[in-house]
């Protein structure tokens, strides 16, 4: 048999182990209890700024959306007393315009696909305005239908490449709109025949609310990794170029 001695003694002689363990004990809940408070700071604050992010797109898709209708209703105007018929046929698509808008959301993404079908839609705007002098072609790499893009992203830029870079009255007047994949990125590009920029471009993206308002969503939408580059071409006209991170979009 094992004598234990005298257990007031006993129990002196091992408070200091009982102690040390003790506080090893309490040290690690007090620790899991701080890592838990902090994850969950850490959910709270990330689900507060998608929130904030959110509301962000939202606001700047609003303004978007707005110019877009002023400078549409404008163009309906400029050809109303040269002809009622034009000017209903832009109505009209001005009108599939804004369902296609309301339907689709705010702040969001939608396909590539469906993105190319709203600009064809803003075309006919501008060819009913244009007539036979605008000419626009659209090239699409093979197997990007299902890619990714922020809604309303190409309209800007076409927009501004027929605003500015129409070469002028009677002369035909062009814009390239090309959609490619290089290194896991979906780049954009929308091209003119126009005068070009004799400003620096930072300080003609900055004037313009549709391109200021796509810059700013990209950077919301995918941070750094979004790029907006403007540039003259070396045989004339302007380029605009948007390159954002290539995804299915689900």
């Amino acid at each position: 048999r094992y004598d234990y001695g005298i257990m007031t003694w006993r129990y002196l002689m091992e408070l200091p182990s009982d102690i040390i363990g003790y506080g090893m004990f309490v040290a690690f809940i007090l620790l899991l209890d701080h890592y838990t408070s902090a994850r969950d700071r850490e959910v709270r604050l990330a689900e507060l700024e998608t929130e904030v992010a959110r509301v962000r797109l939202q606001a700047l898709e609003a303004q978007l959306q707005p110019h877009f209708l002023f400078n549409a209703l404008n163009t309906v105007s400029s050809v109303m007393y040269e002809s009622v018929e034009q000017a209903d046929r832009m109505l009209a698509r001005l009108s599939d315009l804004l369902r296609r808008s309301l339907a689709t959301g705010s702040g969001g993404e939608v396909t590539l696909a469906e993105e190319l079908e709203t600009l064809e839609t803003y075309l006919d705007i501008l060819r009913a305005r244009f007539g036979d002098r605008l000419t626009v072609s659209v090239n699409v790499e093979a197997g990007m239908a299902g890619a990714g893009v922020p809604h309303l992203v190409l309209q800007p830029l076409v927009e501004n490449a027929v605003k500015h870079g129409d070469p002028g009255p009677g002369q035909p007047a062009r814009v390239d709109v090309r959609a490619t994949r290089a290194n896991g990125a979906l780049v954009l590009t929308v091209e003119d025949n126009g005068p070009g920029l004799a400003i620096d471009p930072e300080v003609a993206m900055a004037k313009g609310i549709g391109l200021a308002n796509a810059r700013r969503r990209l950077e919301r939408l995918y941070g750094r990794e979004a790029t907006v580059q403007m540039a003259n071409r070396p045989t004339g006209g302007l380029s605009v170029m948007i390159a954002i991170p290539y995804h299915d979009h689900e």
